[in-house]
């Protein structure tokens, strides 16, 4: 099977999930242009964010996938820390519905709530009980991402930046206490299969992350 795959990140999801999806299915080879597309391949392309992913890209990503039919699934992956994810499921069945040769059972929308860094957030191994910092000890004691779905936390009323911002000033925060550096452009030990394999763990034992196991299930049947 052959997948198409548009996300809304810009950077991060471009690095983490060709290496995820190495991990899950190592049989599946990854291109660079839809139309090279044969069995067991995927296609990743970024939609530029939100309204640019439904305004513009979606439309063309489908395009693709009607012309090469050796595309099975067409997976759409985006955040719903702005949208909520109701709005966001009307606004993609609108454009999807024109395009009457698209069967929708075929297509897969993962909605990363709040963000691709709350499953970050899920890692209970790397996730320090008591924190030398103080920010992140007020933040822990806001919500504390060890015992509570992460894909939950709301941010605190006081916060100036949006729910997704957020997210990722937690996970840095909690990356430093280890030395560990972290930026969207460079997501680092994220990648890695030691760090893949404890959110699948978190996953499997609390339900938590529960789109993180939609998107396992994807590429592991």
């Amino acid at each position: 099977m052959s997948y198409y795959i548009l996300v809304e990140g810009k950077k991060t999801e471009l690095k983490v999930y060709p290496e995820w999806i190495k991990h899950l299915n190592p049989t599946l080879t990854r291109i660079y242009n839809p139309t090279e597309a044969i069995e067991n391949n995927y296609f990743i392309i970024s939609g530029e964010g939100y309204p640019n992913l439904i305004d513009n890209h979606l439309r063309n990503a489908i395009k693709d996938f009607i012309q090469n039919p050796n595309f099975k699934k067409f997976i759409l992956c985006l955040d719903c820390d702005v949208k909520l994810e109701s709005e966001l499921h009307s606004q993609i069945d609108k454009i999807i519905d024109e395009y009457k040769t698209v069967q929708k059972e075929n297509v897969i929308v993962i909605f990363q709530k709040k963000t691709i860094e709350s499953w970050f957030l899920a890692n209970r191994k790397i996730f320090k009980k008591n924190p030398e910092n103080e920010e992140l000890k007020k933040i822990i004691t806001h919500y504390n991402v060890c015992e509570e779905d992460p894909c939950h936390m709301e941010k605190p009323a006081s916060y100036p930046g949006s729910i997704g911002d957020f997210h990722t000033k937690y996970l840095k925060l909690i990356f430093q206490e280890r030395k560990i550096s972290y930026s969207k452009k460079n997501p680092g030990c994220v990648k890695e299969y030691y760090y893949f394999q404890q959110l699948f763990e978190r996953f499997k034992e609390t339900g938590h992350i529960s789109e993180f196991g939609q998107f396992i299930e994807i590429f592991t049947n």
